[in-house]
């Protein structure tokens, strides 16, 4: 894990700071801007090739945590308590939208709210402004489980960082 919080912490200060000059900025538009700083610098190139591998470490080490949370919480996988996390963010949105924030296929995103909604954690409602869209919003039970979740994950969060924070090498 010493490889992993060494070099995911500036690879995210460095995200930051695309986005503070980039702010309708995408992932592929910070590879770009990335290789362009770093060619200047002439990194490792190891440590280029490493990036990709340690974010999706970081991510499956949190799915792997998060996942019997969300059974606890009554629900199939964690990506259904992510799901419901970014309804409540993003306040009433529509499939479409969920499916775009969250990076999943928009197949994906239909099955999953299918099954929210056959749970009683979500509700369907139709999209005023158009037809063939419906909004969605939480159910008491959604509310719910998004802040028991939040308390329950806490503590994963808080180990990562502190995981994180104890193997960073000292400022200079």
């Amino acid at each position: 894990m010493g490889l992993l919080a060494s070099s995911v912490i500036p690879l995210l200060s460095k995200w930051e700071e695309y986005l503070s000059t980039n702010s309708d900025g995408d992932i592929a538009g910070f590879a770009r801007w990335l290789l362009a700083a770093t060619q200047k610098s002439a990194p490792d190139p190891v440590t280029l090739i490493q990036v990709p591998f340690l974010i999706t470490h970081l991510y499956r080490d949190l799915q792997q945590r998060s996942k019997p949370i969300a059974k606890q919480l009554g629900l199939t996988n964690s990506l259904e308590l992510d799901m419901l996390v970014h309804i409540a963010a993003l306040k009433n949105p529509n499939k479409k939208q969920v499916c775009q924030e969250m990076l999943i296929e928009s197949s994906t995103g239909v099955e999953v709210t299918k099954r929210l909604v056959a749970k009683g954690f979500l509700r369907e409602q139709p999209d005023t402004k158009d037809r063939r869209a419906a909004r969605l919003t939480l159910t008491v039970k959604g509310n719910e489980t998004v802040l028991n979740g939040y308390r329950e994950l806490q503590a994963v969060h808080s180990d990562l960082l502190d995981t994180l924070r104890i193997q960073l090498p000292p400022l200079s």
